[in-house]
């Protein structure tokens, strides 16, 4: 082989790989869910959950990929929600996500999510009026 052919599979290949790497540490590098930094700590496990600790703002948290203060992924919340909405009874939401994801959330858990996304909605709902007044 060419020595020139040589040096450019070899820097091909240094690029893909370096590639490779950034985008699978990006992928399993959980970002605080209060300050979404990258600069996170694992702080132990408990019950085989494990925790971080964000090194910037100083505050634990569970990487679930749900909201801040939330044990459910933010799609399960948002099906649950829909659910209530379009007349769905409590149980079967809660039959329906236990069914998806193997744990069965309280009533007072769905309804608590139904109450915190309406007063989200509608802050945002008002900021957004705000906003195209001015």
């Amino acid at each position: 082989m060419a020595g020139w052919l040589k040096g450019l599979m070899t820097e091909v290949v240094k690029e893909v790989g370096y590639d490779v790497v950034m985008n699978a540490v990006s992928i399993d590098m959980p970002k605080c869910k209060f300050c979404q930094s990258t600069n996170v700590v694992k702080n132990g496990k408990r019950n085989g959950v494990q925790y971080y600790l964000c090194k910037d703002c100083g505050r634990g948290f569970v990487y679930n990929r749900g909201l801040p203060h939330m044990r459910y992924p933010i799609d399960v919340v948002a099906d649950g929600v829909y659910d209530y909405y379009a007349g769905v009874s409590l149980n079967k939401i809660t039959d329906g996500i236990r069914q998806k994801i193997g744990r069965k959330p309280a009533d007072s858990a769905i309804y608590g999510w139904v109450k915190r996304l309406k007063s989200i909605l509608r802050k945002s709902a008002i900021s957004g009026l705000l906003m195209n007044v001015s």
